[in-house]
């Protein structure tokens, strides 16, 4: 019998990075690629400024940008 298996996205990610930390995740053009290692610190770095501000987990936050890929 096969156990119900649930992972989240940032489990997903978090395995993607053990995987393949050195490897190219995402780039846009004229610019050079992002590793999985290097997006996964930037993220980290993002959630640490978040948690700075006193925003916490489960807090309703929003993205205000102009319309871009990146």
């Amino acid at each position: 019998m096969q156990k119900d298996i649930k992972q989240t996205l940032p489990d997903l990610f978090r395995e993607s990075v053990r995987k393949y930390g050195g490897r190219n995740a995402l780039a846009f053009v004229g610019r050079k690629p992002l590793t999985y290692e290097t997006t996964y610190q930037h993220i980290q770095a993002l959630m640490a400024h978040l948690e700075s501000l006193g925003i916490e987990r489960g807090d309703k936050v929003a993205i205000l940008s102009s319309n871009m890929p990146n």
